[in-house]
């Protein structure tokens, strides 16, 4: 039994260790489940479990017991002070090596050190007296009484409660992945923030942090949104679950959440959701992309009435892809005034790694990875795939793509996000002139290739360049022909975590101290960017008191110098910018 009871208190401890930590840094203890679950999803486990600091708190308890009983327990003699001062050291060491190691490897960084070394001692003395305690044969004595077996069973009781109450309160037990529906907010709907900028580490055209940006909430629309467009002075806000909402949250202009997989329901393991939506510049109907409920990516059409609302009974499927995972759909559509169509974008619909052994977005036979034409077939590849018993696609303006989101047209360029693996997030920009300049040959982005700046060093491809009939390997042309990003930067900082880039909108306006920056976000680390890209020049707006994620980015219609951003619980944010 004293092996059990080592255990026990080494859970308790631990529990209450890194709960204390997380709660005192709690995006330090976000990022760590967030990253875990990414790992786990990247190795193809299924994740349908919440985590939370409780799969930490076990993965070190078990470790410190096994340690403690080997190394400690076995060794230690009760009638030498020598021998027992020396236990404490090799508990204080042991203790060390298991936290920082567990810690490492589940990815679980900036939390402080401070506490942590205040920990490993208190942990070393707490310890040290109970093996004592239990070698001496203190609580064993209470076996004769009966007590001590009711005393372990009302423990195990205890600890399997508080447990159990621990996944039922994550909220307000535990830091979980799962997202926080508090408001964005505690105390007021409008403030000045003068944060200071995290560190920025990418590429060499970071010009400056500007501080002062000022943050109104406008409204809440659900528990979580994916999206806004703006179109004919209104505004489309698109919800997780399936609604679109005009201008305000009790006007619903469409509503079909009977098709729409609900990612909220699914413990947010998946991607799916209602995506993208986008207007005819002069016709009456407009697109909508989502995520159905067979793992399937549609782009469907509805007309207009007079009223300018969807006529349900009009929907026409355009398009379906189907999905062999539920993340990087993609699924943003876009309005091409330069090329007259509709632009889609599909994601290469992959867990993580999945793409370095199957690298569907170089495929030129697939949708997956791409920027398509809705209806114009006037792309001229090369016939890139497996084998050569199927044709090219014709639709195709770029590929190579990992999960572009989202796009955006502006004169003759086009920008296009990519949202990183594990290291870094990018920024691309093609000159659309370009396309017929090279013979209609799509644009090439390089991925699974490339990360941003990174080579992954692809060594082998299932994917063969086909001419005449014969296959070559396709590593030269994708080196020799893939275009390296404009903008890019690395996830983790020293004081920081950044993930998943989320695509803006250029500023037009001409009397603006901004124009033609180009706007863009990161979802995780809460963060707003402006790209001056004809200067070449990155700035950044810290948003640090803004508790959620960020999902889209578009320039606030109403309001100079001033954004509009949609979070992931259900929040419209303006964000007002400081003059430079």
């Amino acid at each position: 039994m004293s092996l059990i009871n080592i255990l026990f208190a080494n859970i308790l401890f631990n529990n209450f260790l890194i709960n204390y930590l997380f709660r005192s840094n709690e995006k330090a203890g976000y990022t760590a489940l967030f990253q875990l679950q990414n790992d786990f999803e990247g190795i193809g486990l299924p994740i349908s479990f919440t985590l939370n600091s409780w799969l930490i708190t076990i993965v070190i308890s078990f470790l410190a017991t096994m340690y403690l009983n080997f190394f400690v327990y076995k060794d230690i003699d009760l009638d030498s002070i020598t021998n027992i001062l020396f236990s404490t050291v090799k508990i204080f060491f042991g203790y060390s090596g298991v936290l920082f190691f567990s810690l490492y490897i589940l990815r679980t960084y900036m939390l402080s050190r401070g506490l942590l070394i205040l920990a490993i001692f208190i942990y070393s003395i707490f310890f040290t007296i109970l093996i004592l305690i239990i070698k001496s044969g203190q609580l064993s004595k209470l076996n004769n009484k009966k007590l001590y077996r009711y005393f372990s069973i009302f423990i195990s009781i205890v600890l399997i409660s508080f447990f159990i109450n621990s996944l039922l309160n994550t909220d307000e037990e535990n830091i979980s992945v799962e997202i926080n529906d508090d408001p964005v907010y505690e105390t007021t709907n409008r403030a000045l923030f003068q944060d200071e900028c995290h560190q920025w580490i990418g590429s060499e055209n970071f010009s400056s942090c500007i501080k002062g940006v000022e943050i109104e909430i406008i409204g809440n629309y659900a528990e979580s949104i994916n999206n806004i467009i703006f179109f004919e002075d209104n505004l489309y806000i698109l919800d997780a679950f399936g609604k679109v909402y005009l201008n305000e949250p009790n006007n619903i202009f469409l509503d079909i959440g009977d098709k729409v997989q609900d990612r909220v329901a699914d413990g947010y393991n998946s991607e799916t959701g209602l995506i993208g939506l986008a207007f005819h510049p002069t016709e009456n109907y407009f697109l909508i992309s989502y995520g159905d409920t067979e793992n399937t990516l549609n782009f469907e059409k509805y007309e207009l009435d007079s009223e300018n609302f969807p006529v349900l009974e009009s929907v026409e499927t355009l398009m379906k892809v189907p999905s062999t995972a539920q993340y990087h759909f993609g699924g943003n559509i876009i309005w091409s005034n330069y090329f007259e169509d509709f632009l889609i974008s599909v994601g290469d619909m992959e867990m993580n790694n999945i793409p370095l052994l199957n690298s569907e977005p170089l495929d030129t036979t697939s949708p997956r990875g791409k920027i398509l034409f809705l209806d114009k077939e006037i792309g001229n590849p090369k016939l890139l795939s497996t084998t050569d018993m199927h044709n090219y696609r014709k639709d195709i303006l770029a590929f190579g793509l990992r999960n572009p989101w989202k796009t955006y047209e502006y004169k003759n360029l086009l920008f296009v996000p990519d949202i990183g693996n594990h290291s870094e997030e990018e920024l691309n920009i093609i000159d659309l002139n370009d396309f017929e300049n090279n013979n209609n040959e799509p644009y090439l982005f390089g991925w699974p290739y490339f990360e941003g700046s990174i080579d992954n060093e692809v060594t082998f491809n299932e994917i063969f360049l086909w001419e005449n009939s014969n296959p070559k390997t396709i590593n030269e042309f994708v080196y020799s022909n893939s275009i390296p990003p404009k903008v890019y930067y690395e996830h983790i900082g020293p004081t920081y975590y950044r993930a998943a880039f989320i695509g803006g909108e250029v500023n037009g306006d001409e009397s603006s101290e901004y124009f033609e920056h180009y706007f863009f976000a990161d979802y995780l680390s809460q963060e707003l960017f402006a790209y001056d890209y004809k200067e070449n020049l990155v700035y950044q707006f810290p948003l640090e008191t803004f508790d959620s994620y960020i999902t889209s980015v578009i320039l606030d219609p109403y309001n100079k110098n001033s954004v509009l951003i949609t979070s992931g619980n259900g929040n419209l944010v303006r964000i007002s910018l400081p003059s430079k």
